[in-house]
């Protein structure tokens, strides 16, 4: 799919191909083609999914589910043991969900509590529908916040993009909540502006703690609305688990927080694709593995973190995209347990930027090809091996020096348009 957006962007598909009947026809055939194989796919996952829930990840968020709607502790792993005998887990799983207990904070318990009411397969059926659904919402979401001026067109672009994306089947495979992470990023950067924006940070940093780092653009922006209608936000959420779990459940997740009980390589299994984990898995041999782990991992991120910023103040008066990947891809990278399927997150900025330029009667045809390029190396990247490789760390990287390097040209050395207007 995206090999295909090549010879339409070296031609300007809208000024050369796209006003021609064999233009038109040609686009609508890539995008048939899409639609079917990608449907075809889906559809098999999520047979197989409904008939054989994935352990990993399905049976956790049902077994976490039914632990809280039978009233227990969440957080205590001898609670869970009743619960678990009703699947046959593997030694693995037993290991990292059953002795841990909860991974997430209270009020996510509120996601996976209505998987508890059902009997596993039931579940896992309903779990399909609503992912399959939400995506479907979400990507004519993304068209409608970020291309609306593309049309019918445009639309069938994006969704398509979506559907070759590889984390949106890595995201299937497991049954995991990243549609939902897709969702709040979208409603993010349709309300960045606003203080609101600060309620889809909250939501999303429940289910996945990455969102906490997106902090940072609205810190450097100045934005104190936005954070501080996040840190309402997870307020209420915690009040409302506090009320409806109960303190003994909710003290428990401070006073003995689950993280502490995983075992300690999992943070450098080869499917966590931060920056940490790359490093752990690369030094921890060495005589004092961990000290050069971590010094090296913060001096990395501290970098990383400096140069974000400056993009993001650069780029307040002007095209903020290319600011938001490479906030977004320094989170990914600097989150220590991040996975191929969480970068479903840059899905809605790589969308506008392709769908837009290939639509473009201006586009520049070289600079296109680099960037699209760029993008199938990163798509690569997340799939290469169902996203259990270092190739994942690497594209994450390739796509922060993507939004700098392209940031960096839109903005350094250019006048914001309130300085062309006063000189105007």
């Amino acid at each position: 799919m995206l090999v295909a957006f090549v010879p339409l962007l070296s031609f300007g598909f809208r000024s050369r191909l796209g006003r021609t009947n064999p233009g038109r026809l040609l686009l609508i055939m890539l995008l048939a083609m899409t639609f079917l194989k990608s449907g075809m796919r889906l559809f098999e996952i999520v047979e197989r999914n409904v008939a054989q829930p994935p352990e990993w990840d399905f049976q956790s968020f049902w077994l976490y589910g039914r632990v809280a709607a039978e009233g227990l502790n969440l957080y205590d792993p001898a609670q869970h043991g009743a619960v678990v005998a009703l699947l046959s887990p593997s030694e693995t799983f037993v290991d990292e969900i059953v002795r841990v207990g909860f991974w997430y904070s209270p009020p996510t318990a509120f996601l996976f509590l209505p998987l508890g009411w059902m009997d596993l397969q039931t579940a896992a059926l309903v779990w399909a529908v609503a992912n399959l659904g939400l995506f479907l919402v979400t990507m004519v979401l993304v068209w409608k916040v970020l291309l609306p001026q593309t049309g019918f067109i445009g639309l069938g672009l994006t969704v398509a993009m979506g559907l070759a994306f590889p984390s949106t089947y890595l995201n299937l495979n497991h049954f995991q909540t990243s549609f939902f992470s897709l969702l709040c990023t979208v409603l993010f950067l349709k309300d960045r502006s606003r203080s609101r924006a600060g309620v889809w940070l909250a939501l999303g940093f429940l289910v996945k703690p990455v969102f906490g780092l997106l902090g940072l653009y609205p810190l450097i922006r100045r934005q104190w609305g936005m954070l501080g209608a996040m840190a309402a936000t997870l307020g209420m959420a915690y009040g409302v688990s506090l009320a409806y779990f109960g303190p003994t459940t909710f003290w428990s997740y401070w006073m003995h927080n689950p993280a502490l009980r995983l075992p300690a390589e999992y943070f450098g299994e080869v499917g966590n694709i931060s920056l940490y984990a790359f490093l752990w898995r690369l030094l921890h041999s060495f005589s004092n593995g961990q000290f050069i782990t971590t010094v090296t991992f913060a001096a990395v991120a501290l970098v990383m973190v400096l140069l974000t910023a400056w993009l993001i103040y650069q780029a307040q008066e002007r095209e903020p995209m290319w600011a938001l990947l490479a906030t977004l891809a320094v989170a990914l990278s600097l989150y220590p347990n991040t996975s191929a399927h969480y970068c479903l997150m840059l899905l809605p900025v790589i969308c506008y930027w392709l769908v837009r330029e290939t639509l473009n009667d201006e586009a520049n045809p070289r600079e296109a090809l680099v960037v699209v390029g760029c993008l199938i190396l990163i798509c690569w990247g997340l799939g290469y091996n169902d996203g259990w490789s270092n190739w994942g760390v690497v594209a994450l990287a390739l796509t922060w020096l993507l939004a700098m390097a392209m940031g960096l040209r839109d903005t350094v050395g250019r006048p914001t348009p309130a300085a062309v207007a006063m000189a105007g």
